[in-house]
């Protein structure tokens, strides 16, 4: 197995990955996987405020974690978080990967 070091050198770039769901179980954990292998990861989370595991994991990772409220239940907020991504120094207009664990109960 490899380790992320390698992995990460073995890429000529990090890649710029947004995770929508972010703050909790599965998108907290992939948030730490990315950036951990170092990606940068714009983590979307619908509350940010209140997203504590998701903003110690910014400290851990400053360089590469961003926070951006994202509600997939809003177009507007879709939309504004897809132009503050894209407008980032750290995404250079791009994006490689879009991961989408939010789910909306009814």
């Amino acid at each position: 197995m490899q380790s992320s070091t390698v992995l990460f050198a073995q890429n000529a770039r990090a890649k710029v990955c947004l995770v929508q769901g972010a703050s909790r179980g599965l998108g907290l954990a992939l948030t730490r996987e990315l950036a951990a292998r170092g990606d940068v990861v714009f983590a979307g989370c619908r509350s940010p405020h209140s997203a504590t595991a998701l903003h110690e994991l910014r400290e851990a990772f400053p360089r590469s974690v961003e926070v951006l409220r994202i509600d997939s239940t809003e177009p507007s907020s879709i939309a504004s978080a897809a132009a503050e991504l894209l407008a980032h120094p750290l995404a250079s207009g791009h994006l490689d990967l879009l991961l989408n664990t939010a789910g909306v109960l009814q």
